[in-house]
This record gives C-alpha cells, sequence and structure tokens, in this order.
C-alpha cells in the first residue's frame, strides 16, 4: 500500500497529474491486475514488455545524438 501512495504522490506532486489523470492510471493499473488474475497475461509477460520498451526508448535517444 505504502508503494502506491508514494506512487501516485510522485505522479500528484512532480508530474501534475490532476485527479481525472490519477484515475485513469489506477483504472488501468486495475485493468491490469485484473488480467493477470484471470490468466490473460503474467507480471513476467508485463516485466518483458517493459524491458523491450526500455530498451526502444534508449536506442531512439541514441541515434538521436
Amino acid at each position: 500500500m505504502e508503494a502506491f501512495v508514494i506512487f501516485f504522490s510522485a505522479l500528484w506532486d512532480k508530474e501534475g497529474f490532476d485527479l481525472k489523470r490519477l484515475r485513469r492510471v489506477l483504472d488501468e493499473m486495475n485493468e491490469y491486475a485484473d488480467s493477470i488474475r484471470d490468466g490473460y497475461v503474467t507480471i513476467q509477460d508485463l516485466h518483458a514488455a517493459a524491458q523491450i520498451l526500455t530498451f526502444a526508448l534508449i536506442a531512439i535517444l541514441i541515434r538521436r545524438f
């Protein structure tokens, strides 16, 4: 629970998210949780996808310089 408080506080304070945007983030997090619970995706799948996106972003940034 503390991780959620920290996460949403950072979005609110540091990234300027308003209540509408925070609600959308929470709704999407719940959708992912439902998908994991229902067996459509695993946490490992989400982790792998995040890694691929991170490497793709790094590659794009490197090409810019």
